[in-house]
């Protein structure tokens, strides 16, 4: 009965951390906002387009959709953040930077559209969007978020300043705020973003569309504007951003859901143990509970001694289940985002939470002590 006890307290007490550290993820601020938001994969570069062909397709069909009934914005990005998909990284030289000796001078960038951070609600904190006028003709620009700028200038301003990334320099024009772009438990990484028509390295975009209800029914809208514009081109890999980004917490649900079915099972066996244990041992001293009662005891007494017999017992594996707990609970640390491995509120609840079950499995038996005739009892030998 104590084992089973203390192993529904370790169980309990992990997917109580696991379920807390799901809700608090799910409560981050993501830097964007996911809602309303349909995202689609491209693949042009397999119907012959050519990076000028190509460059002139995305725009009719950013203007077409921006023109669609249901559409609040729409824009076109090589990846989107918390996705199952890896971000691209280039070397970065940037101006009046001095990299250590042994320093990455890898950062991950995203090639967008105008009205890429509209679209995802990515506030810019400085600075300028991209505009049309952004082409292969104009400066080279860039667009980085808060961390990329603390990285190079910290203290300073970043607009204006430049750096070399891809062969050729570009020079900052707005500052986004830094978000998370591949896991929820990640430190503020440094990205920045260039425009799909002064950079493409791969022709295959994604399309993003904000629209003004649900955002899965309006994927046949979206296919149909694409195959208007080149009958060739099929949409793949359609999904609400919301689907998207859950996909980033798979693992975290997945921990969650099994310590929460293994730990109800322990919690109903243990409870079973214990009801088992005292019903036996209440049986084994039912003579014993006659003469009591012949004497004088009160139910009062009886219900009092059963219940202590097995609240001991109850208390031993609560102390030895809370000690395995915190022996073994750093290594949930990974699956947890905003929680302690030791976080208090779950070491106190939990075994209150198991207290509460087992008194009422000791209870059950007590009150079937109390009930006991003494007549009946001392006839039973």
């Amino acid at each position: 009965m104590v084992a089973q006890v203390a192993l529904s307290l370790v169980l309990l007490v992990g997917a109580g951390l696991c379920l807390k550290g799901l809700q608090q993820a799910r409560a981050m601020d993501l830097g964007l906002n996911p809602d309303r938001v349909l995202i689609a994969g491209l693949q042009i570069g397999m119907n012959g387009y050519t990076e000028a062909t190509g460059k002139g397709f995305y725009r009719r069909l950013q203007q077409r959709l921006a023109a669609t009934p249901g559409v609040q914005e729409a824009t076109l990005a090589s990846w989107l953040p918390l996705g199952l998909a890896g971000c691209k990284g280039h070397g970065v030289d940037a101006e009046g930077y001095q990299r250590r000796p042994g320093e990455n001078p890898t950062y991950e960038y995203a090639i967008v559209a105008p009205r890429y951070f509209t679209t995802l609600r990515i506030p810019l904190i400085d600075g300028r969007d991209f505009t049309d006028r952004d082409d292969a003709d104009a400066p080279r620009v860039a667009i980085i978020n808060e961390a990329f700028a603390q990285r190079f200038w910290p203290g300073q301003n970043p607009i204006g300043r430049k750096f070399r990334a891809g062969g050729e320099e570009r020079q900052v024009v707005g500052v986004a705020k830094t978000g998370k772009y591949n896991r929820l438990s990640e430190q503020s990484w440094s990205v920045f973003y260039l425009p799909y028509q002064q950079y493409v390295p791969d022709l295959d975009l994604s399309v993003v569309v904000r629209t003004r209800g649900d955002p899965a029914a309006f994927a046949r809208t979206l296919s149909g504007v694409v195959r208007e514009l080149d009958p060739g081109v099929a949409l793949w890999g359609t999904m609400r951003m919301t689907d998207h980004v859950a996909a980033s917490l798979f693992v975290q649900r997945t921990a969650s859901s099994l310590l929460t079915v293994l730990s109800t099972i322990a919690l109903t066996l243990a409870a079973m143990g214990v009801y088992a244990v005292m019903a036996y041992a209440v049986s084994q001293r039912t003579q014993e509970f006659g003469v009591r009662m012949a004497l004088g005891a009160q139910v009062g007494d009886v219900v009092r001694q059963v219940l202590r017999q097995g609240l001991v017992l109850v208390a031993l594996g609560t102390a030895t289940g809370i000690a395995l707990a915190l022996a073994v609970t750093h290594w949930l640390g990974g699956f947890l985002y905003g929680v302690s491995p030791f976080d208090p509120l779950t070491f106190v609840g939990v075994p209150l939470l198991l207290g509460a079950v087992a008194l009422l499995a000791c209870w059950l038996p007590a009150r079937r002590a109390a009930r006991v005739d003494p007549m009946e009892a001392l006839r039973c030998e």
